[in-house]
């Protein structure tokens, strides 16, 4: 009779065993969430490209899905690969035309194409002879200066209303896009603590048009960070920005476009942009933000040593300010600060903005419209918004396609 019971008892622990584990598994199907990724681009010069990855029970199942030329996929549990495709490596040699950000969309050495019909709003001039004017060739650059850079909706994005942890350690220094069309309104001052080898921030925040505060230690630690381009473009609901958010950022080369058309933006702390001594683009970094009132030492911090004669004493190329004030304080109804006075600053290789060897377009730094309400407008060289019948100052180049 006992071994009868015995054996009703080891049936009976195997039974509730199964049953204990069919009951975690129904649970982690029905509350653990599958996490899916979609990115779709269409370039006009390239292929259709299109990314699914699918990942669920931290990484347990892993599933990506490409498709270019042709389809590619990859089935993983943890992190055995299980079945895949075997073209991988046609994909990998196609990367480079499916980042959304390639390098010739924003160097300042190899031309870039980012102006939009605001931005490049052309004052009809006569052309100036070439022995009047100082060029430096940039064959890359394109006459018909289209926007290629394409901020869409992000749908799926939309849906993520909050940040509340910090992210988690994937091992990628490349942090651009990571909440890039998000609901969030506010970022958590930790939420980059695992990142201190961050190099790349562009667009992290762009198309966040419900964002309002961003804390002041938000990039504490983040000393290796080389570009910033659009990191907060398109931020239509921030109207102030913390001082000293950018002051451990001293390797950064590229802060184009990080506030442009942040509409609602309304003033910048002194000193905000006067530690980048490695930056040489500038190029629309605060275009088309119509409420802002600029305060005339924003690149430079006297208190730290940072003055005129060595904020961009590092710069190794001409430093690029294309539309960089262009529509600020558009919206004002006067006063719109006092404009810093670059023609004043010391730059190794000069300071410039980009006009085609055509004339069309020039990318004057401010608009010619309400020149009147800057303070200091009697100071600012004709140079930066009409380019018929100025000279060029010493310190200033013209950047161009022959």
């Amino acid at each position: 009779m006992s071994i009868f019971l015995l054996i009703l008892k080891i049936i009976g622990i195997i039974l509730l065993s199964i049953i204990s584990l069919l009951l975690i598994i129904i649970a982690l199907i029905l509350f653990v969430p599958i996490r899916y990724r979609i990115i779709a681009n269409k370039f006009e010069d390239s292929d259709f490209y299109a990314e699914i990855k699918l990942t669920w029970l931290l990484h347990f199942i892993n599933i990506l899905i490409k498709y270019t030329d042709d389809l590619y996929y990859r089935v993983r549990v943890i992190l055995i690969p299980i079945k895949k495709s075997d073209n991988l490596k046609k994909h990998k040699n196609n990367s480079k035309k499916t980042e959304p950000y390639s390098d010739d969309t924003k160097s300042v050495d190899e031309g870039e194409n980012i102006s939009d019909e605001s931005a490049n709003e052309d004052i009809s001039d006569n052309e100036i002879s070439k022995d009047k004017e100082e060029i430096v060739s940039t064959s890359d650059l394109d006459e018909n200066d289209d926007d290629n850079i394409k901020f869409d909706e992000n749908k799926n994005g939309k849906m993520v209303k909050s940040i509340d942890t910090p992210l988690l350690d994937n091992g990628s220094n490349d942090l651009s896009s990571v909440f890039y069309g998000t609901s969030i309104t506010t970022i958590p001052a930790d939420v980059f603590k695992h990142y201190a080898n961050a190099t790349n921030l562009d667009a992290t925040f762009a198309n966040c048009n419900q964002l309002t505060t961003v804390p002041s230690s938000l990039f504490e630690g983040m000393g290796k960070v080389e570009s910033l381009f659009s990191t907060f473009r398109l931020c239509a609901s921030l109207t102030t920005i913390p001082s000293g958010i950018f002051d451990e950022m001293t390797k950064v080369k590229n802060m184009q476009a990080i506030f442009r058309d942040c509409s609602s933006l309304s003033s910048l702390p002194d000193g905000i942009f006067s530690r980048q001594s490695l930056c040489t683009n500038y190029i629309q970094l605060l275009t088309n933000c119509n409420k802002l009132k600029i305060s005339k030492d924003i690149f430079i911090d006297e208190s730290a040593g940072i003055t005129k004669s060595n904020r961009f004493s590092q710069a190794d190329n001409v430093v690029r300010f294309d539309n960089v004030f262009w529509s600020i304080g558009s919206e004002l109804t006067e006063d719109y600060g006092t404009m810093p006075d670059l023609w004043n600053y010391t730059f190794p290789h000069k300071y410039g903005y980009y006009r085609s060897a055509t004339g069309k377009p020039t990318r004057y730094f401010i608009s010619p419209e309400n020149i009147l309400n800057w303070t200091n407008f009697s100071e600012i060289p004709s140079i930066w918004y009409n380019y018929v019948g100025s000279e060029l100052p010493e310190n200033f180049m013209i950047v161009s396609t022959e």
